[in-house]
């Protein structure tokens, strides 16, 4: 049957159906760079969230210890307490969160310089408590425990931002991303009208034809047999 028809009509066909295979394709290969971008975005996500824990953490920590020092009120030991306590394990994650050679080695840089100023304010605060205010704060006044917080801030800050642009980038390209498939939606919407329209146009036209050819054939027939 397919055969019989007329050869505009099979490449026709033949068009439209590359036409089909094209228009499922695009969308397909968009929703996956879509994917791969929400992915990357839920994992910058969970690497901010563990930077910012850290610098949390040892902030808590700082603000426990000088409030210690300074007062005689040992409530200030609680975020002291919890920000050492909680230090590890948000530690271990930003270990978990290094993909690279230069993530591993800046990771092993904070975690060394933590466990530093961790000691740094402990020394402090057993010095107080075993009655020695002025050892804890002479500590605090050689200035080695904000050499130490200064780098920590320096190299967590500077992460933060560089997760931030990463991220503000990944937003921008999924927004592009989404734009084109609502487009690519669109295209797709018109093309296929477009197809319908033509495939009736070209059928319906293919079909007059053969219908005047067959009358045509019937006319010159019978003019034919009437010849004496």
């Amino acid at each position: 049957m397919f055969s019989r028809l007329d050869p505009s009509i099979k490449l026709f066909g033949i068009l439209i159906i590359i036409i089909v295979a094209c228009l499922a394709t695009l969308p397909i290969m968009s929703s996956h760079q879509a994917n791969i971008t929400l992915d990357a975005l839920k994992e910058g996500a969970s690497k901010e969230r563990a930077y910012n824990l850290v610098l949390s953490l040892l902030k808590d920590a700082e603000t426990g210890q000088r409030g210690y020092l300074i007062g005689n009120d040992d409530s200030f030991l609680d975020p002291y307490n919890a920000g050492v306590a909680g230090i590890p394990d948000a530690l271990e994650d930003l270990q978990r969160f290094a993909v690279s050679e230069k993530e591993g080695a800046l990771v092993a840089r904070i975690a060394e310089l933590s466990r530093a100023k961790i000691r740094e304010m402990d020394q402090t605060i057993r010095a107080k408590k075993g009655g020695d205010t002025q050892a804890a704060l002479d500590m605090v006044a050689s200035q080695r425990g904000k050499v130490l917080m200064d780098e920590l801030r320096a190299l967590l800050g500077h992460e933060l931002r560089a997760l931030a642009a990463n991220r503000n980038q990944l937003r921008e390209e999924l927004t592009a991303t989404l734009g084109y498939n609502s487009a690519l939606g669109v295209g797709a919407s018109l093309a296929s009208l477009v197809l319908i329209v033509a495939v009736v146009y070209i059928v319906s036209k293919s079909l007059n034809e053969r219908a005047e050819s067959a009358r045509q054939s019937r006319a010159m027939h019978y003019w034919l047999s009437s010849l004496p």
